[in-house]
């Protein structure tokens, strides 16, 4: 399972933001909503809490309203049918081919979802360093 540090995770949502905005013919097309404007939140369609992942995959842009009132149907919950349509969108040749540009920048933010597990797990387990000792 992929999950990103905080700031790779922006770095992420960052590509995502651009791929979308890319990808806007095909996105308005699939979604049936226009591409936000300059407020732009990250979606995660298969929702962390039930075992999604933090890859492009599994983000999408949304406008604020977009995203609390439809995806979320303004209670939290995630809107099923809404989710089918965005994994459309995710599976579509448009955003496949903006992937497959950028698939090396991808996978080296992917690559720093188990280094950052080990550091954390190291953390947690072993002492702190203390100063003027070389080890």
């Amino acid at each position: 399972m992929i999950k990103l540090s905080k700031p790779n995770l922006h770095k992420l949502f960052d590509l995502v933001k651009e791929r979308d905005g890319e990808c806007w013919e095909t996105y308005e097309e699939t979604l049936g909503i226009p591409f936000p404007g300059e407020r732009i939140h990250v979606h995660h369609v298969k929702p962390v809490g039930s075992g999604g992942e933090d890859i492009a995959d599994n983000l999408i842009s949304l406008s604020p309203a977009v995203h609390f009132y439809t995806f979320h149907n303004g209670w939290g919950s995630v809107d099923k049918e809404w989710q089918k349509t965005a994994m459309k969108y995710l599976e579509s040749e448009a955003v496949k081919q903006w992937e497959e540009k950028h698939s090396e920048e991808l996978e080296k933010l992917y690559s720093t979802s188990e280094t950052t597990r080990i550091q954390k797990t190291r953390k947690g387990c072993m002492p702190e360093k203390r100063p003027g000792l070389p080890f």
